[in-house]
């Protein structure tokens, strides 16, 4: 009989790495070209890392405060008297600015665990 075993290990740990290289590729383009919706690509990205990233208190702590400062800056946008389609222009760089912010934890994450290193410019 034959031996039907696998070893799946290490390709899907390869497999971990390309994806998450490719995740940072994304959201790393998306900086760089307004035209490139970055939200999207950072909420792809953490959510592949959710079950890692979940465990992290740091992490954690880190997106709650960029949450609470989102809804605060969001509110003072909402309140701004005649509230038209420039203060739109306003609420799209606010979200950009949290994208970034939570690109920035997140990869500061991957660096601590040693997937990526960061690197430094």
């Amino acid at each position: 009989m034959e031996d039907l075993s696998f070893s799946e290990g290490p390709k899907e740990s390869m497999n971990f790495m390309g994806q998450l290289q490719e995740l940072v590729k994304k959201c790393t383009e998306a900086i760089g070209d307004t035209k490139i919706p970055l939200s999207n690509r950072v909420n792809a990205l953490e959510s592949f890392l959710w079950a890692k990233i979940s465990k992290d208190q740091e992490y954690l702590d880190a997106s709650k405060k960029l949450d609470d400062q989102y809804k605060s800056d969001r509110k003072r946008i909402e309140y701004l008297e005649g509230y038209d389609s420039k203060h739109r222009g306003a609420e799209i760089a606010l979200m950009r600015l949290r994208a970034k912010k939570k690109f920035m934890a997140i990869m500061v994450f991957v660096d601590k665990m040693g997937y990526m290193a960061l690197k430094s410019e």
